[in-house]
């Protein structure tokens, strides 16, 4: 376990304690943060296997429709924006500006629509804002967030990894034969469909709690491995 994932854990909880005492002491000034953000849309034209999303600040959805492109809508102003591009099969949405001011503006939510049917390696890489996925099948699915909170629906994939360094996730069911945590700090819930004794428990803490130990499961190929600095970590299962 490397110690700087708790230094690092500290330091973000003093970080937005300060941004916090920063921001109230410019609005009890009278000072206003005002921006005015336009709704972009983009639609696939090819077919595509991996989506990458890259979020700054602010909160985004990913759900399944019933059409046949890829739609992304998203915010942009004179501050904020993304660049969204598509080749090789793989959509990638990545910041194009600095949001040092955003992160505290109200940010319209992006919202990104999946053909309903289609599955595809996804990634979610969030450095502060909320995120919330819908049910759905994908190959392999990975999350990494420095700050924030995320909600994860029923979803069926090969690898489930998921690296938080602050902030909360909550997954309401996954159905995976290989789930990497890695937590810094905050808190991971999920629950797993499926049997405990199935699955071989890897567990390396050097602070806070998880409620699952180590053990070798009966299953070969299944596995759960967490790598906890300090915070939570608690692992249901239906079965």
């Amino acid at each position: 376990m490397k110690s700087w994932k708790i230094f690092l854990a500290i330091g973000l909880v003093v970080f937005f304690i300060g941004i916090g005492v920063l921001i109230a002491g410019v609005a009890s000034n009278g000072w206003k943060f005002k921006v005015d953000y336009d709704m972009q849309t983009f639609t696939s034209e090819s077919d595509n296997n991996s989506l990458k999303l890259g979020i700054s600040a602010g909160s985004v959805k990913v759900e399944f429709y019933e059409g046949e492109n890829f739609e992304i809508v998203y915010p942009t102003s004179y501050r904020f924006g993304y660049n969204v591009t598509e080749e090789n099969g793989k959509i990638t949405v990545a910041p194009k500006r600095s949001v040092w001011f955003g992160w505290f503006i109200n940010i319209p939510e992006m919202t990104v629509k999946i053909p309903h049917g289609k599955v595809i390696d996804f990634s979610l890489e969030m450095s502060a804002g909320y995120a919330r996925v819908a049910d759905g099948e994908f190959k392999n699915f990975n999350f990494d967030m420095s700050a924030g909170s995320a909600n994860i629906g029923n979803i069926k994939c090969d690898k489930f990894n998921c690296d938080l360094s602050a902030g909360s996730l909550h997954v309401s069911g996954i159905e995976s034969d290989s789930i990497t945590i890695d937590l810094s700090a905050g808190s991971a819930n999920l629950t797993v469909n499926g049997k405990k004794s199935d699955y071989t428990i890897l567990v390396d803490k050097s602070a806070g709690s998880c409620n699952v130990g180590g053990q070798h499961g009966t299953v070969d190929g299944k596995i759960i491995d967490i790598d906890l600095s300090a915070g939570s970590v608690n692992v249901h299962f239906t079965d």
